[in-house]
């Protein structure tokens, strides 16, 4: 890792990018002892994949039944702070449908 100061960073800036390009961890401090990371745009989002789930995951044909309609009326016209006592029934749903 590369620690240089704001001062050192405006005199070496083409090095620093290019170490930062290379994968090289680059970190710059200002006055105040904060410290900055230099780094390329693109290299988190270059590292996600698609479907690593692929397979292992089975949703059933329930899912898509509809919502029973207490269930459905709690959500759209329930309290958005529920008291303490209800906050349990409302979570689980009602008992015969566990």
């Amino acid at each position: 890792m590369t620690v240089v100061t704001l001062e050192e960073a405006k005199t070496r800036i083409d090095e620093l990018a290019q170490r930062a390009n290379e994968g090289e961890a680059v970190r710059i401090k200002d006055a105040d002892g904060r410290e900055l990371e230099l780094r390329p745009v693109g290299t988190f989002a270059s590292v996600r994949v698609g479907g690593q789930w692929a397979g292992k995951l089975e949703v059933g044909a329930e899912f898509f039944e509809p919502m029973p309609d207490d269930w459905l009326d709690a959500f759209e016209n329930g309290p958005v702070f529920p008291d303490e006592a209800d906050r349990d029934e409302q979570v689980q749903g009602p008992k015969d449908n566990i």
